[in-house]
């Protein structure tokens, strides 16, 4: 652990911005699960009913490119978000909130559920107010079948991001993305150098349109959250 700390510590030494332009870039699986996370509430029956989500009627459309599927498996033995039942004491269950790029589902609680006459889907939460709400708990998005070398090696030239600073800049609302990052530039597979001090501007509706491969690797940690490195096919970068 301590030198795996070290080595994250000292691994952008020596980084530097680069030119602005398009880009692919490869979300490690140390931040992929972030880019989904920040834009989970779209998928929300109670921001949909609001007028406050991109997928509204969008039910059996196509959202994404057609590699992506999100699960939310609640019921995954050993998983830190396993339950059987959610805040409001509904049982939970398996479910593609998005298959093979298309909508699904949304995720309802009991309030939500109640509006549009149907069953609550199990993602009932509370706070500590009791105020009603929607969570997701152990969020799956399935592994490729090639290797993250595989992936660097896809493009002539790739942006591999390990680090976002804050999220600011993202609307769950609009989409927008326009965060900082680190990460390496990557050439022929082969890395170039650290970079620092960019910016990556995109739209989230959009981004998961130009996912083009998932690796084969989720990160090793005790998370409710997987999701393998993903390359998406262009973003426009800041440096």
């Amino acid at each position: 652990m301590a030198s795996l700390a070290v080595e994250r510590a000292t691994e952008l030494l020596g980084a530097e911005s680069i030119e602005s332009g398009k880009y692919p870039v490869i979300f490690s699986n140390r931040v992929s699960s972030s880019i989904i996370g920040m834009f989970l509430s779209p998928y929300f029956a109670e921001v949909v009913q609001k007028g406050k989500s991109r997928l509204a009627g969008k039910i059996g459309e196509k959202i994404a490119s057609d590699i992506l599927t999100i699960t939310c498996d609640p019921l995954i033995v050993g998983m830190p978000g396993s339950r059987q039942y959610d805040s409001e004491g509904v049982p939970t269950y398996k479910k593609e909130i998005v298959s093979g790029g298309i909508l699904k589902t949304y995720l309802y609680n009991l309030e939500s559920a109640k509006k549009e006459n149907i069953p609550p889907t199990g993602n009932g939460s509370r706070s500590y107010a009791g105020k009603a709400g929607t969570s997701v708990t152990n969020l799956i998005v399935p592994k490729g079948e090639e290797s993250l070398s595989d992936l660097l090696k896809t493009h002539k030239e790739c942006l591999y991001i390990t680090k976002l600073e804050g999220a600011s800049g993202c609307s769950a609302v609009s989409g927008d993305i326009s965060i900082g990052a680190q990460g390496f530039l990557y050439r022929d597979g082969e890395r170039i150098k650290p970079v620092d001090k960019i910016t990556l501007n995109s739209n989230y509706f959009d981004l998961i349109f130009k996912i083009q491969k998932f690796s084969n690797e989720y990160l090793d940690s005790y998370t409710s959250f997987k999701v393998p490195d993903l390359l998406v096919e262009e973003v426009h970068v800041a440096g």
